[in-house]
């Protein structure tokens, strides 16, 4: 996916990390110009006289990223705003599976919380005006998928029953059940949530595609006309009709109107499944990158007619074991077992050409098992057994921020892992306060760490850094270093090897002698 493609689009919450690092956005923010979904942190209201006893199902959700003092203006950081909505019921999402009772769980997006260091929502008095009573809970990250854009959030019921309420005082929206395929075009559908900060906001609209592709999504997404705006993000999307929700707000197109789309509600469930039957969620790769085939594309390769994924390159040192693919082979077919939350059972999927987007069609294949790709090369139908290999998914990391540096640090998107100028490695520069050492050291923006150096006289150690936990890991090993050094009456300087997205070069910023 080209940056070009993805500048253009935005998440609902805000740029999407893979067009400019999150907190470097927050940072631009803070300093250049306001961006909706972005603002400094203020001090909480006080809690209203008498808690709700009926609250609303969708809430409004505030992600402090924890960046103390990074704008240099006295704030107290920056934050992210969201959307979420409570659920219900679980037993039908997960049979056999239960959340920690009394405990109430709220759906949104990763990229809403991705980096939180402290994640609170609000949920408001249900059926009242403009007038209602809210109610701020902290909040935690039960489970994210960061590749799908989900994750889900509980409030304990400590925290509940502490301000007089509890999770059954919440209303909770069911997930429409059936595959996005069958949700007819022309269906009205209300997108709820807190845009530009405008909470308990409904816009109204129709579904314009049921499933359609998306670069910015590895499956496809229910597109409508409804109204989404920077805050929608992890909102419901919901049948008018029936109030189920049929998706979860995630992107919109920047540049034009009325164009959103939103995760579908099935995709939802098999994320909701895994979550809560404890396994955990998972992904399977064949470690490919690949292209739908265009029309002339088609009669150059000798297909009978438009359809599959046409293989670009690639990239094994995702995998453990490369598959067996070459550059200009046609994936015409997926066969493989399904993860047990997916529904499990061996399926048959057809790639583009009116099925899925190869991406979608390994996305619920279950991990680690054998499967078979229908392939077309050079001009003969071929069925190639392949591995699926699990795909390392980040956990939603919270950023990193080394205030003696002047630094914050972010775990790398998952998407990035697949562009031609990932290192494979490290952890990504988030932003820089102006003024401190990481600054002076030139030190930026979309910056992958690889590596700290500490020369000591005569002697260099090096800490190699694989991800932000090990960056986490290693910097009290280099304080140490640095310390040790000191005592012996040595001048140690840090140095930091970077490697640069944007140049595609290696370099050594120096954060000089500590």
């Amino acid at each position: 996916m080209s940056r070009g493609r993805r500048a253009r689009a935005w998440r609902a919450a805000g740029r999407r990390a893979t067009a400019v690092p999150l907190a470097a956005a927050l940072l631009a923010a803070m300093l250049l110009v306001p961006l909706a979904s972005a603002s400094t942190s203020r001090a909480p209201s006080a809690p209203p006289a008498v808690p709700p006893a009926s609250l609303g199902a969708v809430a409004y959700v505030d992600a402090a990223l924890g960046y103390q003092g990074l704008a240099g203006d006295g704030s107290l950081g920056a934050s992210v705003s969201g959307s979420a909505f409570a659920i219900d019921p679980v037993p039908s999402l997960a049979p056999g599976c239960a959340a920690p009772e009394g405990t109430l769980l709220l759906v949104t997006n990763a990229h809403v919380v991705r980096s939180a260091n402290d994640l609170r929502v609000t949920l408001f008095e249900a059926g009242s005006g403009e007038e209602a009573a809210e109610l701020t809970l902290p909040a935690t990250i039960l489970a994210a998928d960061d590749r799908a854009d989900l994750a889900l959030l509980a409030v304990a019921p400590g925290a509940l029953a502490a301000r007089g309420a509890s999770a059954a005082s919440a209303r909770r929206l069911r997930l429409a059940s059936g595959p996005a395929s069958e949700l007819p075009p022309g269906e009205e559908v209300l997108a709820e949530g807190s845009p530009l900060g405008l909470k308990r906001t409904i816009t109204r609209g129709i579904v314009s595609v049921a499933l359609q592709p998306v670069e910015e999504s590895p499956f496809r997404l229910v597109q409508t006309d409804a109204a989404i705006n920077p805050g929608n993000s992890g909102g419901p999307l919901v049948r008018a009709r029936t109030g189920e929700v049929v998706g979860v707000s995630t992107l919109r197109e920047s540049d034009v109107d009325n164009i959103g789309f939103a995760i579908p509600a099935q995709r939802v469930r098999t994320f909701l499944r895994a979550a809560l039957c404890g396994g955990g969620v998972r992904h399977a790769t064949i470690a490919v990158a690949t292209e739908p085939v265009e029309a002339r594309m088609a009669e150059a390769l000798g297909l009978d007619e438009q359809r599959g994924a046409i293989v670009v390159r690639r990239l094994d040192r995702l995998v453990e074991r490369p598959v067996p693919l070459e550059p200009l082979d046609v994936v015409l077919e997926v066969r493989g077992p399904r993860q047990a939350e997916a529904g499990g059972g061996l399926v048959a999927i057809a790639v583009e050409g009116g099925g899925a987007p190869l991406s979608e069609a390994l996305f619920d294949l279950e991990p680690g098992a054998p499967a078979a790709l229908t392939v077309w090369r050079r001009g003969e139908r071929l069925v190639v057994p392949v591995p699926l290999a699990p795909l390392d998914l980040n956990a939603m990391t919270p950023a990193l921020y080394f205030e003696a540096w002047g630094a914050i640090f972010e775990e790398i998107p998952w998407d990035m892992r697949y562009e031609d100028d990932y290192p494979g490695r490290g952890a990504l520069v988030g932003a820089v306060r102006p003024g401190t050492p990481a600054a002076a050291a030139e030190l930026a923006p979309y910056e992958v760490v690889e590596e700290l150096l500490v020369r000591d006289g005569e002697r260099l150690q090096a800490f190699p850094v694989a991800s932000l936990a090990d960056l986490r890991r290693v910097a009290p090993e280099v304080d140490a270093a640095v310390a040790a050094a000191r005592r012996a009456g040595r001048a140690p300087v840090l140095g930091i090897k970077v490697y640069d997205l944007e140049s595609r070069a290696h370099a050594i910023r120096f954060l000089g002698a500590r």
